[in-house]
Order: C-alpha cells, then structure tokens, then sequence
C-alpha cells in the first residue's frame, strides 16, 4: 500500500516504508479509544492503511470525494471529530452518524 508521498517518508524517516522494523513498531492498536476517518480519494495517505479491525474501541469512518487537504474543511469530517471529542472516556460508543451527514460518507460507514 504504497501512496504518493512514500519517497518523501522514506527520505525524512529513514525508513523504507515496508521494513520489518518499521512495521513491528507501528503494529497493533492503542489501549485508548481511536476513530479514523479515510478516503479513497485522499491522494496522500492510502486509505486502507487507516482501516482498523473494527474490535474494541477503535473504528474507521469512510468520507467521500476529499482530498488530503480538504479533510480538516470537510463538513462531515468536522462533525465526525466535534462527535468524537464529546465523548466521555470512559463511556465510548462507536460513531452513529446524523442525518445530515450520511451523503458525505461513503457507505456503508465502516467499524
């Protein structure tokens, strides 16, 4: 799953993106809640590098037609965080997206 920008990581890290040791470091998941929002479209980071399992507290939400740089100005994403960050630790449910919202995601919303 190599996206566009995996020379510039390479370049910057050290790293080359599928060294064993890279990917030993990064492998698994945090014991904290985790949501992450990905898009086919991103054209920087490669959507299914960002997909979680779905197990515990950790999801991933799909948003349509956004680029890298329009994610932080995309409405649904922006909805999707405030939703997030509202959550009380120790209560996390996964995310239940409003009505208004559904067209911006790509279906079905993935867990």
């Amino acid at each position: 799953n190599h996206s566009i920008i995996s020379g510039l990581f390479e370049k910057i890290s050290g790293f080359k993106s599928d060294d064993p040791l890279l990917l030993k470091m990064i492998k698994g998941h945090p014991d904290v809640p985790v949501t992450s929002i990905a898009a086919e479209s991103d054209g920087i980071i490669h959507w299914e590098s960002s997909v979680f399992n779905g197990k515990g507290n950790h999801e991933t939400i799909k948003v349509k037609a956004v680029s890298h740089m329009g994610l932080p100005v995309n409405p649904a994403v922006i909805s999707i965080i405030y939703d997030r960050l509202m959550q009380k630790a120790d209560d996390w449910v996964k995310y239940t997206p409003e009505k208004g919202i559904m067209s911006w995601l790509s279906t079905p919303v993935m867990t």
